[in-house]
């Protein structure tokens, strides 16, 4: 699986991802390509649904045991950094999946062509 990866990196770098037969092994272009449709397929949506669940219902908890510990400033302030680093946390996920969408899209523009499946 690694080599997979290392094999996406360095194809990316030199923007023929794209390509068809671009590894010279059918196997793994495949699987490549598998990859890309996960990133511009209907996952992206459900990652995104997720990430704004997750970040709404951590969030109100943490919230509420921020009220509940306002009289103990020490609690009350690693409830806050806990909220905080969940914020943080999502934030760059999003960044990451957003990003990589973007990617996909331009080497798609750029090249003309788009994978298959």
């Amino acid at each position: 699986m690694m080599y997979i990866y290392t094999k996406l990196i360095m194809l990316a770098s030199k923007g023929a991802l794209f390509l068809e037969g671009v590894t010279g092994d059918e196997d793994l272009d495949n699987q490549i390509n598998v990859i890309l449709d996960l990133i511009k397929g209907p996952l992206m949506l459900v990652i995104y649904l997720g990430l704004g669940a997750l970040l709404t219902v951590k969030g109100a908890m943490l919230g509420t045991q921020i009220v509940k510990a306002a009289d103990e400033p020490q609690i009350r302030q690693e409830k806050i950094n806990s909220l905080k680093y969940l914020v943080i946390g999502v934030a760059i996920a999003f960044g990451v999946a957003f990003i990589a969408q973007q990617l996909v899209s331009y080497f798609q523009t750029t090249l003309g062509v788009t994978p298959e499946a």
